[in-house]
């Protein structure tokens, strides 16, 4: 079950991520972002809640197809 420091945790991952990785793989330099999850959890949690892992996947995905439908 995923704890509420838990949750906290990973929204707070998800919208850094969001904002971060879009600035980051617009910016006409960056040809490659490393992302690592030193700390992360279950990816999916018995209660249904999304952990680190899965929410680095889909905001990684996002950022692909808004960059595939765009360009």
């Amino acid at each position: 079950m995923m704890l509420d420091h838990s949750e906290a945790k990973v929204q707070l991952l998800r919208k850094y991520l969001d904002r971060y990785l879009s600035i980051i793989s617009n910016d006409g330099f960056t040809k490659k972002i490393d992302v690592f999850d030193l700390f992360c959890g279950e990816g999916l949690y018995e209660n249904g809640g999304r952990g680190s892992p899965l929410v680095i996947l889909e905001s990684i995905k996002k950022l692909y197809y808004i960059n595939v439908s765009s360009g």
